[in-house]
């Protein structure tokens, strides 16, 4: 668990960064936003990509 996390803090530091930096030119609406989305399709993807036995109390189909 604790090395998932540290997985995503490398991913989401960085990511935050670079929004933050946009904000300074769109605005902090779109900056937040834009930070929102990734994150939303980040989490999406790894939720249906990851097996199903990555994930506690999980049922398997088989």
């Amino acid at each position: 668990m604790h090395h998932k996390l540290e997985r995503r803090l490398l991913i989401y530091t960085p990511l935050a960064l670079l929004c933050g930096l946009a904000g300074i030119w769109l605005g902090v609406a779109a900056a937040v936003w834009s930070f929102v989305q990734v994150v939303a399709v980040i989490e999406l993807t790894y939720w249906f990509g990851a097996p199903a036995t990555d994930f506690p109390g999980s049922v398997s189909l088989k």
